[in-house]
């Protein structure tokens, strides 16, 4: 796939407990990547300020501890082929936060307005069990942002 879709390295197309087709993590690894989901590679701003990216997700089977699940990134590239990554934005979701609904996860952040813009999500491969746990991403949008101190 090119740029505007998301690519995957670990898991399957799956059909939630509502008939809906998302994206399941699972240890089977389909990529090169370590990302569950990665791209679209496009550039959504166009222009500089903030933004909220809201990653929509769901778990199921995991304990209310501390421990850290899924790790979303918000990364920005150069237009060539340099590979200078710059991480924009990170939210680390723990155990305790999923839930079988879906919730939202947003990451705050501030861009230039150029270049091209990854969105990652990443499962620890450890606190993972396929019989025990399940993860759907269900989508990845973003909005834009006004912080209260440019509101007031």
């Amino acid at each position: 796939m090119g740029p505007g879709y998301f690519q995957h390295g670990w898991g399957a197309v799956a059909t939630d407990d509502r008939g809906k087709r998302v994206w399941s993590y699972t240890k089977a690894q389909i990529g090169l990547k370590e990302h569950t989901l990665y791209g679209p590679y496009v550039n959504d701003f166009g222009r500089p300020g903030f933004f909220r990216v809201r990653f929509r997700l769901s778990g199921q089977g995991f304990d209310k501890s501390e421990k850290s699940v899924v790790v979303l990134d918000v990364i920005q590239a150069p237009f060539d082929l340099q590979r200078d990554h710059v991480v924009i934005g990170q939210r680390i979701i723990r155990s305790k936060e999923l839930s079988p609904r879906y919730k939202n996860f947003d990451i705050i952040c501030y861009t230039s307005g150029v270049g091209v813009y990854e969105y990652r999500a990443s499962v620890v491969w450890e606190v993972f069990s396929e019989a025990e746990n399940k993860i759907y991403f269900d989508s990845v949008r973003v909005y834009r942002y006004f912080p209260l101190w440019d509101i007031l």
